[in-house]
C-alpha cells in the first residue's frame, strides 16, 4: 500500500504537465524531406465544445537544408459544405531574416548530424468553432515546386486561454 502511494505522489507532477489546452495535433511526414508544390495535406478534427474559442496553428519540422528564410502556406478551412477561409495565404518567418538563425526548438538530429527544428506558428487565434468535423488542407505557396529540408508539416487545434 505504501508503494502505491509513493507511486501516486511520484505520478502526480506528470499529469500536471499535460497540455490541458490542446485537442488535436497531428502531422504529414514527407518523403526525402521535401514538400512538393502539388502536395496538399489535409487533415480533419472535430470540435466538441462551442463555448470555447480555439487557437489554429501551422506545424512545421525543417532542418537547414531549408533554403529560405520564410514560408508562404496557403489553407483552407472546411466545415462541411462551408468553406470558413479559403485560400488563405499567410508568410511565416523560419530563420531569423539578418542573423540567419532558424526560429523553433531543436527536437533531434538525424543520422547524419542535421537537426531539426520544430515550429508553430498561428494561422487563426481566438476563432469560435460550432460544434462539429472540420477538414484542413495545408499547402505551400513558394517559388521552387520542391521545397528541400522540410520533414513534416501539421496542425494544433487548442482551446484559447
Amino acid at each position: 500500500m505504501k508503494l502505491f502511494y509513493f507511486l501516486s505522489l511520484a505520478l502526480l507532477p506528470f499529469l500536471y504537465a499535460c497540455d490541458s489546452t490542446i485537442e488535436k495535433e497531428e502531422y504529414t511526414n514527407f518523403d526525402n524531406n521535401i514538400w512538393e508544390y502539388d502536395s496538399i495535406s489535409s487533415f480533419e478534427f472535430k470540435v466538441n465544445e462551442v463555448n470555447r474559442s480555439h487557437n489554429l496553428l501551422f506545424n512545421i519540422r525543417y532542418s537547414l537544408e531549408y533554403p529560405h528564410y520564410n514560408l508562404f502556406v496557403i489553407y483552407d478551412l472546411i466545415k462541411g459544405q462551408d468553406t470558413l477561409s479559403n485560400n488563405e495565404m499567410t508568410e511565416f518567418n523560419l530563420m531569423h531574416p539578418q542573423k540567419g538563425a532558424p526560429f523553433g526548438e531543436s527536437s533531434e538530429v538525424l543520422g547524419n548530424g542535421i537537426a531539426i527544428y520544430t515550429l508553430q506558428l498561428p494561422l487563426q487565434q481566438n476563432i469560435k468553432l460550432d460544434t462539429g468535423t472540420y477538414q484542413l488542407n495545408l499547402k505551400h505557396y513558394m517559388r521552387p515546386d520542391s521545397l528541400n529540408g522540410v520533414q513534416a508539416i501539421g496542425y494544433r487545434i487548442e482551446y484559447a486561454e
